[in-house]
């Protein structure tokens, strides 16, 4: 974890409590489903450490955001939490 191990275990009993004393609308086991969409950029990257000198363009940026929402909906698609 990221917390000194000095303090994990206080902070681990915070959680506890917390979550012994939350009321949520679901069911009290603590299991929340998550889903993990993993893909790539394709052929582009927004990342700067690979930039050259030249800009973005605006439709590169969409494009790669639309490429994200895709893989995200086929990923939700086939989702069984």
């Amino acid at each position: 974890g990221a917390a000194p191990r000095r303090r994990r275990a206080h902070l681990r009993e915070q959680l506890e409590t917390r979550f012994a004393a939350a009321r949520f609308p679901f069911r009290h086991d603590r299991y929340v489903p998550a889903l993990i969409v993993r893909g790539s950029s394709g052929g582009f990257s927004l990342d700067p450490t690979f930039k050259s000198d030249e800009p973005w363009s605006e439709p590169l940026k969409r494009q790669l955001v639309e490429r994200g929402y895709r893989l995200t909906d086929e990923a939700l698609a086939g989702f069984e939490g």
